[in-house]
């Protein structure tokens, strides 16, 4: 197979101890499979499109299975020290920043997590709540005890000064 063709999809066993190592990845208690089994497709997708990814991925869940015996069954402790001795390795990499953009890509997640989602087509969260962060402490604010001093708007001979190199008006 060459590196154009799309390679076939993630056999069960290697969704399975993918979605076991995600789930250490990126452990929520309050998050069911779907999410998950949603971020290991798309995975195992992005895998698909080269021969190469798909051969690290199969090679990494392979090397997963055969350490941990059956990740699933695996406790998230030896799940999680497995991890931790991969990732300076490319399969590591890859998986990590997969399952992380597509879990946290999710629908599902954003409304478990409390995250209202994108804000551009509603034009923004300046009066939609951007400070609305209960887990947050009132903020302290403190006026200053000196008086201010002013520096602008601008002076006469400064605006003229201003008019006379740009030609354009300045307005105090």
């Amino acid at each position: 197979m060459t590196n154009d063709q799309p390679a076939s999809p993630a056999p069960d066993a290697t969704a399975s101890t993918l979605l076991a190592l995600a789930r250490a990845l990126y452990p929520h208690d309050g998050l069911p499979d779907g999410p998950y089994e949603r971020a290991v497709a798309l995975l195992a997708a992005d895998a698909a499109a080269s021969a190469e990814r798909s051969a690290l991925v199969a090679a990494g869940a392979a090397d997963a299975a055969t350490a941990l015996g059956d990740p699933a069954a695996a406790s998230l402790e030896a799940r999680t020290a497995w991890l931790e001795a991969q990732e300076d390795g490319p399969f590591f990499a890859f998986v990590r920043e997969r399952i992380c953009y597509h879990l946290y890509d999710d629908r599902e997640v954003w409304q478990l997590l409390g995250y209202p989602g994108p804000s551009y087509a509603l034009g923004g969260y300046l009066h939609r709540g951007f400070d609305e962060l209960p887990w947050l402490p009132e903020p302290r604010v403190e006026e200053a005890a000196e008086p201010l001093v002013e520096i602008g708007p601008l002076g006469a001979s400064a605006a003229s000064d201003a008019t006379a190199s740009t030609g354009v008006g300045v307005t105090a």
